[in-house]
C-alpha cells in the first residue's frame, strides 16, 4: 500500500484498510507521502456492534463499511466513543439496514445507506429519505439523502453516488498495483481504464465514460430520460422495466421533498468530514 501511494503526489486519497489496527497507520501514510487524506476506508466483515472503537482513532476521517448494525444493545455500549469520532457508518441496502440506519442517526451516530443491489424496497427508502431530510427531531446525518439536501438546486443535477464514493467525475478505485477503475463494481471485475502512472488521461477516461452514459439514456429514449426524478436519479438505480414504478416514484417524491426542505439541526455530525 505504502508503495503505491508514494506513487501519486498532490491527490486527495480515500485509502482502504481491511482491519481496523492499521487505521492509525494508513493515515499517516498519506499526509507522509504528499498526499492529502479524505478518509481511511475500513471494509469491517462483521457487524457493526462487533467494532472495537478506539478514542485515538480520534479526528481521523473514517468510512465504516459493515454488513449490519448487529445488536442494538452491544452498538449502546460503545456509542459515546462512535459519536465522538470522525466517524460514518456504511451499510448495504436491505430491509434490516434501513431500519439500523434510523436507529444510529435518532443516537447521533452519522451514516449512509448504500442503495445498490438487484432488489430495493422503495417504500422502506422513501420513508429514511423522507426521515433523514424533515425529520424534525434532530438526528445524524443520513447520507445519501444529507448530500441531496446540501447539493440539491432546482435546475442542476446531483451526483449523490460520491456520498459513498461511486462518482467516476471524483473518484478513481485503483487496485493493489494500482490499475485504476471507474467504480468499486467495475475494480472486482478487473474493468480497467488505465493505471496510477497516468491518473490525469484515466480521469479523462472516466469523466468522458460518464459522460456518454448519461447522453446514450436520451438517445436511446430510455425510461430513465422520461422520468420526473431523473435530474436526481440520473439512471444510477435502473433495474429493468419492471421496478420503473417504484424507482421513479421515489426520485419523484425525493425531488418534491427536497423541494420543501427547510434547515434543521443535527444531534451530531456537523464535525464530521463531507463528500
Amino acid at each position: 500500500m505504502k508503495a503505491l501511494i508514494n506513487r501519486m503526489k498532490s491527490c486527495e486519497i480515500a485509502v482502504r484498510v481491511d482491519n481496523p489496527d492499521l487505521i492509525i497507520t494508513a493515515s499517516e501514510i498519506i499526509p507522509e507521502s504528499g498526499n492529502h487524506l479524505m478518509a481511511v476506508i475500513l471494509d469491517f466483515d462483521k457487524d457493526l456492534s462487533k467494532i472495537q472503537s478506539n478514542e485515538k482513532w480520534g479526528a481521523i476521517p473514517i468510512a465504516l463499511m459493515a454488513p449490519s448494525m448487529g445488536k442494538f444493545r452491544d452498538v449502546a455500549k460503545g456509542v459515546r466513543i462512535l459519536r465522538g469520532l470522525n466517524l460514518r457508518v456504511f451499510l448495504p441496502n436491505s430491509p434490516e439496514n434501513l431500519t439500523g440506519v434510523r436507529i444510529l442517526a435518532s443516537i447521533g451516530v452519522a451514516c449512509c445507506i448504500v442503495p445498490e443491489g438487484a432488489s430495493i424496497d422503495w417504500d422502506g427508502l422513501a420513508d429514511l429519505m423522507t426521515y433523514a431530510i424533515l425529520e424534525g427531531v434532530p438526528h445524524a446525518p443520513v447520507e445519501p439523502f444529507d448530500f441531496m439536501r446540501r447539493h440539491y438546486r432546482e435546475n442542476s443535477y446531483i451526483e449523490w453516488g460520491r456520498s459513498y464514493f461511486e462518482d467516476p467525475e471524483h473518484f478513481l478505485h485503483l487496485d493493489s498495483t494500482g490499475r485504476a477503475a471507474i467504480s468499486r463494481s467495475a475494480l472486482l471485475k478487473g474493468d480497467f481504464i488505465g493505471d496510477v502512472n497516468y491518473l490525469i488521461a484515466a480521469a479523462g477516461a472516466a469523466l468522458e465514460w460518464k459522460k456518454l452514459a448519461r447522453r446514450r439514456l436520451f438517445l436511446e429514449n430510455h425510461p430513465c430520460s422520461r422520468c420526473p426524478g431523473f435530474k436526481i436519479c440520473l439512471g444510477r438505480l435502473w433495474r429493468g422495466e419492471e421496478n420503473i414504478a417504484g424507482c421513479s416514484g421515489f426520485f419523484s417524491e425525493a425531488a418534491e421533498v427536497l423541494e420543501l426542505y427547510h434547515p434543521k439541526s443535527a444531534v451530531e455530525g456537523e464535525h464530521l468530514w463531507q463528500l
